[in-house]
């Protein structure tokens, strides 16, 4: 049992969080903003939403969660490209959830936003984990 909460507690699961809540409060509030209070497309507000925090978890989950402090130009392509690859799949959630939820079912968007972000976290952090910031596989590539 301590051997398991070592392993999901440590400096990198809660930097993650940390950087994690700080882009689902940017998103939840740049979306929430343009849709609720602007009354904006909710699709264009989720989409402007998710660039800005996608933006934001690029530079610290690399800098920061998984210390990916590599410049070879190979390795960063290959970061962004994955991470992008990731975020889009979980933009792809997003958006099925925001139009479950808030077009069909009628959820006010700020309850949607927190609903999915959750979700959204813990795919992003398997995706980083396992196959963005992988330094085993960036060993392997220099």
């Amino acid at each position: 049992m301590e051997k398991l909460w070592k392993k999901l507690v440590n400096r990198e699961t809660i930097l993650y969080l940390v950087f994690g809540v700080c882009t689902t409060i940017i998103n939840i509030a740049v979306c929430g903003l343009l849709a609720d209070i602007l009354k904006w497309d909710i699709y264009l507000s989720n989409t402007i939403a998710w660039i800005l925090s996608v933006a934001f978890a690029f530079v610290t989950n690399k800098l920061f969660v998984f210390n990916s402090k590599s410049t070879n130009k190979k390795i960063l392509l290959k970061e962004t490209v994955f991470f992008l690859i990731a975020r889009l799949i979980s933009l792809g959630f997003d958006m099925l959830v925001v139009w479950l939820m808030a077009d069909l079912w009628g959820v006010n968007v700020w309850v949607v936003k927190i609903i999915s972000n959750i979700i959204v976290i813990i795919m992003n952090y398997i995706f980083s984990k396992l196959f963005i910031f992988n330094h085993k596989q960036h060993k392997n590539q220099k």
